[in-house]
């Protein structure tokens, strides 16, 4: 919870200071995290895996060792009925794209990806995932 906290303060306090993205940053970035979902869905583990950055594939060491991983902790990413980018923040060096996602059993959780562009592509540096609260049936 406390890093849940942190996370949703850092977030807030970049969206107060930071300069907006470009658009062909934004559509670059959307289009990566599209193209992870859909891989997972048409069970393409080795697509997914090169939307990383290469510190974050070399931290998994494999394919096999990274769709392990998302299956163990980040089930409704890899499973989904439904995901949405809902914002995306400039957080220091990285972006921070927020996802709401509905999972195969109709339960919401929202995904915060820390994006880094490399190369002139925008990658995948990390993942937070938790469940989303819910209020008056509005996602917060």
């Amino acid at each position: 919870m406390n890093r849940a906290i942190l996370l949703f303060c850092l977030l807030f306090a970049s969206n107060c200071f930071a300069a907006p993205l470009e658009e062909k940053d934004e559509e670059a970035i959307s289009s990566t995290i599209g193209i992870l979902f859909n891989s997972f869905q048409n069970g393409d583990t080795e697509v997914a895996y090169s939307l990383n950055t290469e510190d974050t594939r070399e931290t998994f060491g494999s394919v096999g060792n990274y769709l392990a991983t998302i299956k163990e902790h980040y089930q409704p990413i890899y499973q989904h009925d439904a995901a949405m980018v809902v914002d995306m923040s400039d957080v220091k060096d990285a972006v921070a794209v927020t996802v709401l996602i509905v999972d195969n059993y109709g339960a919401q959780w929202m995904a915060v990806f820390l994006m880094k562009q490399q190369e002139q592509l925008w990658q995948i540096e990390s993942c937070f995932l938790n469940p989303a609260a819910i209020l008056d049936n509005n996602v917060i």
